[in-house]
Order: structure tokens, then sequence, then C-alpha cells
């Protein structure tokens, strides 16, 4: 057995650029909010609705801050909450609210 670095197969290399190619469309498709921006939503959640746009909101769980039309989907596969969990979650300090009833996430 040789102890040089080991060579990918054609279908791992082949996962490797699949995987790349999805890295980037994610990326695009579902911008992120910069740190600043995120702090800024964390310590004022109704901010989440208006900081890129009246078309998108922002969620405000811990170190995420991807931008979506609607969270409900986005809450459930990443963060494991459902919208009502989300929307009992008390905004930074625990004294605002993270959803207004006007807002939806479903």
């Amino acid at each position: 057995m040789r102890g040089g670095p080991k060579q990918m197969s054609s279908n791992e290399s082949k996962r490797v650029a699949a995987r790349a190619r999805y890295e980037r469309w994610h990326a695009k498709r579902y911008p992120r909010l910069t740190p600043a921006e995120l702090e800024e939503c964390q310590q004022d959640p109704t901010k989440a609705w208006t900081i890129r746009g009246p078309r998108v909101i922002a969620c405000i769980e811990d170190g995420c801050g991807e931008l979506h039309a609607r969270l409900g989907l986005h809450l459930t596969k990443i963060h494991g909450l459902t919208p009502d969990e989300y929307k009992r979650k008390p905004g930074f300090g625990g004294t605002v609210p993270r959803y207004n009833r006007n807002a939806s996430c479903q």
C-alpha cells in the first residue's frame, strides 16, 4: 500500500463539483445579512421586515441571517422550529416580539 494522497474517483469528483454548484446557487438564491445587519435585526426584530426591502424577511436565529420571502420551510428544515415556536421566541433582550400579527412566516 502506498502512502501518498488518495485519488478521488470519478464519481467522487462529480459529487464534489455538484455540491460546489449547489452552494453557489444557494448563496445567490438566498443571500445573507452582513453580521452588522444581523445584529441590528436581533436588537430590533421589527427591522427583519425592512432591512433589505419589503419583499423579503431575514431569519434572525443566531448566526443565520438568510433572506426569504417566507420563513416557514426554512425554519423547519434548517433550525428545527415550527413557525409558532419562532414567533413565540422573544427578540433580543426578551422585550420585543419577533413577529407582528400582519406578518406571515408560512
